[in-house]
């Protein structure tokens, strides 16, 4: 949960921190981010109401033929070296070898993945690290939450901070952030909180802080300048401590016939005291006719490891733009919902 003063006065001492954060049950599941702090809600329930063959359902298991990869590898699969992704991917945990998203998971057979740009944010997505395969979903705290192992195709190897900050649209924004800190894109990373005006990394580099004083936000310079990777750190911390689902779902409205990956899918909370949740597209591909299938991963609350989401061992997702998208765990998602960030 969130204590809006609190994390002001921390970050100002030059840390962050989330105070309260939700209880996990004993299998793990509880709430997201509430757009009234201090209320606990009940445990989600997964969704097994998913229809075979009809709207967002998961293809099967059938990989491609090795003509059909051998086309895809050229060079719409070409991962980086592991010295590469040492530097692409700094944030991953060192010493582990390097296991690329599009390596490990295939497309069923007669699709394609759609053709990226080298380094642009849908080719790093697309080559994300994963941790090796059987790795267990676990929360922030390192247990092994037994509920979700059915539903986590496969673990992305993104560290959590100890004190449940990265919940389900944090780990969003931080790939994002990350991507443009080692395009050295710095200035363009910026998100949406408070009344919903965006608090950059830049203002946080010059001193300026967002603060709530005599109960109105106003950015303010309180400190000195620093733009080093320590200080990225303390802001992202400052916008998982201080920003949800609530603040993001006004990021811009994107049309599902211009979806790319790294779009995303938030539902806020309805009413107060509720539930929000987002879902981010990490891969599209498409068959000859045109009908597409995405790869999608999440985060949750309490913070727990970000996982390319699956059910009945499949993990593409058909999608239409006319159909809603159905994944285990959560209510369905609804195209209008679809969102892309503003940096």
């Amino acid at each position: 949960m969130k204590n809006y003063f609190l994390c002001t006065i921390i970050l100002l001492a030059g840390c962050s921190n989330k105070s309260s954060i939700d209880k996990t049950s004993s299998e793990g599941n509880s709430i997201h981010k509430s757009s009234n702090p201090g209320k606990v809600h009940n445990k989600l329930k997964p969704n097994n109401a998913l229809p075979k063959n009809k709207n967002s359902t998961l293809l099967d298991n059938k990989q491609n033929t090795k003509t059909d990869l051998e086309k895809e590898n050229k060079p719409v699969l070409a991962a980086p070296g592991k010295k590469q992704a040492d530097s692409i991917y700094s944030w991953r945990n060192k010493g582990t070898k390097y296991i690329s998203l599009a390596k490990t998971i295939p497309t069923p057979a007669g699709y394609l993945r759609k053709k990226v740009k080298k380094q642009s944010y849908a080719w790093y997505l697309r080559h994300l690290p994963l941790k090796p395969a059987g790795s267990p979903v676990k929360t922030y705290k390192g247990k092994i939450v037994s509920s979700w192992q059915s539903f986590a195709r496969a673990v992305i190897d993104l560290p959590l901070d100890t004190r449940g900050f990265m919940q389900c649209i944090d780990v969003i924004v931080k790939l994002r952030a990350e991507y443009l800190w080692w395009r050295n894109q710095k200035s363009k990373i910026g998100y949406l909180c408070g009344t919903n005006k965006y608090f950059t990394r830049k203002q946080c580099s010059k001193g300026i802080r967002y603060l709530k004083k005599n109960n109105n936000w106003q950015f303010m310079k309180t400190t000195s300048m620093n733009s080093s990777r320590h200080n990225f750190n303390k802001y992202l911390n400052w916008i998982f401590a201080m920003t949800g689902t609530i603040n993001h779902v006004s990021e811009q409205s994107i049309s599902f016939k211009n979806l790319r990956a790294g779009d995303f899918l938030v539902t806020p909370p309805p009413k107060p005291g509720s539930l929000g949740h987002a879902i981010l597209i990490v891969d599209l591909a498409s068959d000859k006719k045109g009908n597409l299938i995405a790869l999608f991963a999440q985060g949750f609350t309490p913070a727990q490891s970000m996982h390319i989401i699956k059910n009945n061992h499949n993990s593409w997702f058909a999608i239409k733009g006319s159909q809603p998208v159905k994944t285990p765990l959560w209510k369905d998602f609804h195209w209008s919902d679809l969102k892309r960030f503003k940096y």
